[in-house]
């Protein structure tokens, strides 16, 4: 009894296809409309963003993920509720304030829910005290709520109501449980246009042309400004039908070598600072040269570069010239201080002299 009918199966396939379809979209790009916040926008990317809504999103069927809010109206069968052997169906839109009034249980929250997530609560209120092995299907059958769909490194992604007059980034990352730590630094919005009827101006013949809009109007959010910062420029309004997709950083790597506490090979998913490297490494080791700091970029390459930092001062938060963030493939080196060897070598007497004082002792 749980799972979509088969008219729920074919409702969800038609609309799976037109997301699929608007993300999809590749038009020629001067009838394509790009928005960038935070950064210029790289050529082509917004074909891999089209790409990767319809190769990353694999969550479970639209209906399945859909949340239930005000107006949405719902089919609700129970099995055996009034009557021996019979269905008792009941199709009801959801009140304003969220709930459903059902035979012997009354008012049940539905609102924010999926269907499967109802068919469950109803199924454990009536078995409190009405049936045993309660069977329940709950259909959607008109999807009234205003609704978007994001996907990719999000806790929950689904489709998800728009609960506000204005809807905005952070509040849709709030509902789907905020980002992981994989999330990359960009976050995409597909927003789907239309074609508008426009008279064309100062004709005799007062036709009226088509004017094209945008297919498909792909939006580029710097996420980690906007999550670090707080940058409301970045916080942009979220509007029905907008497809968002938060896609995982790709996996690279540092090296790290020299005086530190943790020498070794490190996962790097998002640029970070020197500083925030060297915490990832353990920090500093005691016979450190901290202004003595470089980062081997290209080692071995006739590009090779050789980046040095202070990480003194910019421990004092005095800024170089040239704010320096890790890459993958970058080899952080941490110099010792000049005498550190020497002041190993009397360190290492010193404690042979006391131990062996010690064994004398007893």
């Amino acid at each position: 009894m749980f799972g979509p009918s088969a008219t729920c199966v074919v409702r969800h396939f038609s609309l799976l296809v037109a997301i699929l379809f608007v993300a999809g979209c590749t038009t020629a790009r001067e009838e394509r409309a790009e928005l960038v916040y935070g950064a210029p926008f790289t050529v082509g990317q917004e074909e891999e963003v089209s790409a990767a809504v319809l190769t990353t999103w694999q969550a479970p069927s639209f209906e399945r993920n859909y949340h239930l809010g005000p107006s949405d109206v719902i089919e609700i069968s129970i099995f055996q509720l009034l009557q021996l052997n019979t269905n008792t169906t009941v199709t009801t839109p959801i009140s304003e304030e969220g709930y459903v009034t059902l035979p012997l249980l009354g008012n049940v929250k539905a609102q924010g829910l999926t269907a499967q997530e109802l068919e469950r609560e109803i199924a454990c209120l009536l078995e409190e005290g009405y049936l045993v092995d309660s069977q329940v299907s709950v259909v959607v059958k008109e999807h009234r709520s205003q609704s978007v769909l994001i996907f990719g490194a999000v806790a929950r992604p689904g489709i998800y109501r728009l609960t506000k007059d204005e809807n905005r980034v952070l509040d849709l990352l709030s509902q789907a449980g905020g980002v992981k730590p994989e999330a990359g630094d960009w976050l995409y919005v597909l927003r789907p246009g239309k074609e508008e009827l426009a008279r064309q101006p100062e004709t005799t013949e007062g036709k009226t042309a088509v004017v094209k809009m945008p297919e498909t109007q792909t939006i580029q959010v710097d996420l980690r400004r906007l999550l670090e910062t707080g940058d409301q420029s970045l916080n942009i309004a979220i509007k029905h039908g907008d497809v968002v997709n938060v896609p995982p950083a790709e996996q690279g790597f540092f090296f790290a070598s020299g005086a530190v506490m943790k020498p070794g090979i490190y996962p790097l998913r998002r640029k970070i600072s020197v500083l925030q490297g060297l915490a990832v490494v353990g920090g500093l080791s005691r016979r450190a040269n901290p202004r003595n700091v470089q980062i081997i970029r290209g080692s071995g390459t006739p590009q090779e570069e050789r980046i040095k930092v202070n990480v003194a001062e910019l421990a004092r938060g005095k800024k170089q010239e040239k704010e320096v963030f890790l890459q993958s493939g970058d080899l952080l080196v941490v110099y010792r201080q000049p005498l550190a060897g020497v002041a190993d070598f009397f360190e290492h007497i010193f404690s042979l002299g006391v131990g062996a004082s010690y064994n004398l002792a007893q």
